[in-house]
């Protein structure tokens, strides 16, 4: 999705450079555009899509608005949806405003480049629009990745402004960096196709140079993305792994330097950390008998080793009295997703499959009642159910690589690393941690479910705040 938001501050607040910008997330993107000079913190908000139920995990807007930070958030609908009447509830000091901009609903849901962004960046300076993002007035902009830079630079262009407001690029994800955006399936569909074909899993992340298109797709989001940095006033990041690949490998930002860009976490949602208060310590250890993923079934998500794991244990998971559960739509790869189901089905028939993401009071109560969380990916730009499972007393399996940003606030002895690329090796991780490590898994969950609850809404609002309105010694 694609969103912009643009904020505002008090003018006596603001230092003399301050501009707008504009931004957009994965199903909230943010695009601060706006006219100088509100009185009151104000934010504008471009998104593709609205920032609802679980999609919205990465950027709580609430953060924003108990800061007293008005928000506008200019999102995409779907052609002759309901959405555009829909309401969103967002609480706090701060006012809350909402723009719909219709986009085509054939290409709704996706965010690489084959997504609606263009048809949206043009429907951002419809009269409609530049009209509300005027009056709205706001002193900073956020634009989260590639899609709510190319919004909120084609709005900032037709306002024309005497007086750009401080652009802030938040990206949500390196698209340049997920290579199966622009990488054959073929070796995803092969491991999705035979169930124990191998004990080694190949990084269906690797780029196919074979093919004709990988290249061009390649360069196309490594040009967007350099884009995006080399005409922001600073770059925020959910991982310092993810920062490390931009500054190394997007020559147009060599203007870029370290202190010009940072790392920003993403919080834990209220909502989550309200329920999470209720359950306490966590439940008792008879009440836990899930072994539970959570992910979107793509192969960039790596989700078919779940499927692959639970193969390889299925009989040791039936004695222990574990059963597999499995979350998640299946994005943009409709086949690989029914596969990855019906393998742990078959391996699991007691298993329990949802087609498609929980919403937030379905998923806590799921990770509440679980044993272990199994994330696949070999990387992503930050995995908020590893946070929201500890945030309930579990604890999670992830990959070892370094490239997994939940990572950066779980830390030694707050997860269980694996070798995700070694299927065996990562079958006898998780089944040990539910045998005989039972006692040490539970010290685990307690650790990162403190760590978890400690990194608020409150205090990521605070320091996004500074990044958006940095005093001069910040800036």
């Amino acid at each position: 999705c694609v969103c912009v938001c643009v904020l505002s501050r008090a003018c006596a607040l603001l230092p003399p450079h301050t501009c707008l910008s504009l931004s957009r997330t994965r199903s909230l993107s943010l695009s601060h555009a706006h006219t100088l000079f509100s009185l009151v913190p104000s934010l504008a908000l471009f998104s593709v899509a609205l920032p609802r139920a679980r999609s919205a995990h990465t950027f709580d807007l609430q953060a924003l608005t108990a800061h007293g930070v008005d928000v506008l958030v200019v999102h995409g609908v779907p052609e002759g949806s309901s959405e555009a009447t829909a309401g969103l509830d967002i609480d706090g000091p701060g006012a809350f405003h909402r723009c719909p901009v219709p986009v085509p609903s054939q290409s709704w849901g996706r965010l690489d480049r084959h997504g609606p962004w263009q048809e949206y960046s043009q429907q951002c300076i419809s009269t409609e629009v530049i009209r509300r993002v005027r009056s709205f007035g706001a002193t900073a902009c956020l634009a989260i990745d590639w899609t709510g830079h190319q919004a909120s630079k084609t709005l900032l262009d037709a306002l024309s402004l005497p007086t750009l407001p401080r652009r802030v690029y938040f990206c949500f994800r390196v698209f340049a960096r997920s290579k199966e955006l622009h990488a054959t399936q073929t070796l995803a569909s092969a491991r999705a196709a035979a169930p124990l074909a191998s004990s080694t899993t190949q990084d269906v992340t690797a780029t196919d140079k074979s093919q004709p298109g990988d290249n061009s797709d390649q360069a196309f989001y490594t040009l967007e993305e350099a884009s995006a940095m080399s005409h922001s006033d600073h770059a925020i990041f959910l991982s310092r792994s993810d920062l490390d690949f931009a500054l190394k490998h997007f020559a147009l930002c060599s203007a870029q330097t370290t202190e010009a860009c940072s790392v920003l976490l993403p919080p834990l949602r209220q909502d989550v950390a309200a329920l999470a208060k209720l359950v306490g310590a966590g439940p008792e250890e008879q009440q836990r008998r899930y072994l539970i993923c959570c992910v979107r079934l793509s192969p960039e998500k790596n989700a078919i080793l779940f499927a692959e794991v639970v193969e390889r244990i299925a009989a040791d998971l039936a004695q222990l009295g574990i059963i597999p559960a499995l979350c998640g739509d299946g994005g943009g790869a409709p086949e690989y997703a029914e596969s990855v189901r019906k393998r742990v089905l078959a391996a699991c028939p007691q298993a329990l499959v949802h087609e498609r993401f929980l919403a937030v009071e379905e998923f806590t109560q799921l990770a509440a009642q679980s044993v272990l969380n199994f994330h696949p990916a070999l990387h992503d730009a930050y995995g908020m159910t590893i946070v929201e499972a500890a945030a309930m007393g579990t604890a999670s399996v992830v990959s070892d690589s370094g490239a997994v940003g939940a990572c950066e606030l779980l830390q030694n002895g707050e997860v269980i690393p694996a070798p995700m690329q070694d299927i065996d090796a990562t079958a006898a991780i998780v089944l040990h941690a539910l045998r005989e490590g039972r006692s040490n898994l539970t010290t685990i969950a307690a650790k990162a479910r403190e760590r978890a609850i400690s990194w608020t809404a409150t205090t990521f609002g605070d320091d996004l705040e500074h990044r958006l309105w940095p005093t001069p010694a910040h800036s």
